[in-house]
C-alpha cells in the first residue's frame, strides 16, 4: 500500500512519499505513535474538536461533527484532482491527520491510492481555511482526525 505523508505546516510542509521513506530516514509508524501521544485530551473530553464557525453553531456535539465531516467533503471534491487516479471504478484513500491549536493541519497521511493521487489528497486539505481548533476546558489544543475519501473514477 502506498502511503504519503505531509509534516508541518505552511511554507516549510515537507511531503514524503513511500519511496522515499528510507532515503529521508523516515519511520512512520513511530511518528504515528508520537503524534497520538502527542494528543493530551481524548475527543469525548474537549468542549468541541476541530470545526468551523458555521459548525459551532449546530446544537449538538453529533450535528457538529456531521457538518464538519461536510466541510471536509466539500473541500477535497473542489480540491482534489481525480485525474490522478488511473483506474475507473470506485476508490478509496484514508486520511489520517493532525489540527493543531492553531487551526492548521501540521500532519497528514494519506494512503491507499496511486502517490499522485495521495498527493492531490494532501493539497486538497492544505488549501481547507476557516478551521477553528478544538477546546478543551476554553484552551486551543490539538487534535486527531481520521477520514475517507471515497469517490468514482469514470
Amino acid at each position: 500500500m502506498s502511503q504519503s505523508v505531509s509534516i508541518g505546516k505552511g511554507e516549510e510542509a515537507k511531503i514524503i512519499q513511500a519511496k522515499d521513506f528510507e532515503s529521508e530516514n523516515f519511520d512512520l509508524e513511530a511518528i504515528l505513535e508520537e503524534m497520538k501521544n502527542s494528543i493530551a485530551v481524548k475527543n469525548q473530553d474537549l468542549d468541541h474538536s476541530a470545526a468551523t464557525k458555521r459548525c459551532l453553531k449546530e446544537d449538538s456535539r453529533k450535528e457538529q461533527r456531521i457538518c464538519f465531516s461536510r466541510f471536509l467533503a466539500s473541500g477535497v471534491s473542489k480540491y482534489f484532482d481525480d485525474s490522478t487516479i488511473s483506474i475507473p471504478g470506485k476508490y478509496k484513500l484514508n486520511i489520517r491527520c493532525k489540527i493543531d491549536s492553531e487551526g492548521d493541519f501540521v500532519f497528514i497521511v494519506a494512503e491507499g491510492g496511486s502517490p499522485e493521487a495521495e498527493l492531490s489528497a494532501i493539497m486538497a486539505l492544505k488549501k481547507l481555511k476557516g478551521i477553528i481548533p478544538g477546546k478543551h476546558n476554553g484552551e486551543n489544543v490539538d487534535v486527531l482526525i481520521t477520514f475517507p475519501i471515497i469517490g468514482l473514477k469514470r
